[in-house]
């Protein structure tokens, strides 16, 4: 058992240290030609977050297993053929939304205040970038709404959960909304506006953080009471 453990760690650090330097190959590849792809990050980053999910946790939250399943294949639908935009962003908005529904899995209650306080701040933020926007993304219109939905509603059930309840779980779930917040917005201004390395760069390193900090959400959650579930 103890050896068992032992390996688990091992196996659980290298996942994290290797989720962490896939972004930064990639990074060196985009260095010396800017046109390359994500392709490293894009493959591999799904697959050792969930590495380090089943080492640290033996409860299987299969609704968080199929949103990981979601986002891989739409990533590495977009990773293969980059002309495959509008179907990657159906499956990055498909899996976003499986998250939610993990994150509202694991609520208990939700303060009202918390909902009013976090709401009106949060909406102001969340249209003013849209509508900059708009009129680059009307090509994509439909498939990018989804996607920014989808992303929209993960951030706003992590705010109001956090300022419910500050678990350590929700500590996390804050974490992985403000770093996809970041990831999204640098996105927007690489795409439509000016295509920069060091966006580029911000990219990656939120798309792996992301990811793994959500993982850290779920392994938490399982170690917390839980009353309410769907």
């Amino acid at each position: 058992m103890i050896v068992e453990n032992k390996l688990r760690s091992i196996v659980s650090y290298l996942a994290i240290l290797a989720v962490f330097c896939v972004p930064v190959l990639d990074i060196f590849r985009l260095w010396e030609n800017p046109e390359a792809s994500r392709k490293i990050t894009g493959i591999l980053t799904i697959p050792l977050v969930l590495v380090y999910y089943l080492m640290n946790t033996s409860v299987r939250d299969r609704l968080y297993l199929l949103s990981l399943l979601a986002v891989f294949i739409g990533d590495t639908v977009f990773t293969i053929d980059s002309t495959n935009f509008s179907w990657g962003l159906v499956l990055y908005a498909l899996g976003n939304l499986m998250y939610c529904l993990v994150v509202f899995n694991n609520i208990e209650y939700l303060s009202y205040k918390a909902i009013l306080l976090v709401s009106v701040p949060f909406f102001l933020v969340y249209l003013v970038p849209f509508l900059y926007f708009y009129e680059m993304i009307e090509k994509d219109f439909f498939e990018i709404m989804a996607y920014t939905l989808s992303i929209g509603f993960l951030v706003l059930m992590a705010w109001v959960e956090f300022f419910s309840r500050r678990t350590i779980a929700n500590r996390w779930l804050l974490g992985s909304s403000i770093v996809m917040v970041i990831s999204t917005l640098a996105y927007g201004v690489h795409m439509y506006i000016e295509g920069l390395l060091l966006l580029k760069a911000v990219v990656l390193l939120a798309f792996s953080g992301f990811h793994w900090m959500f993982s850290q959400y779920v392994i938490q959650s399982s170690n917390e009471p839980n009353e309410m579930k769907i």
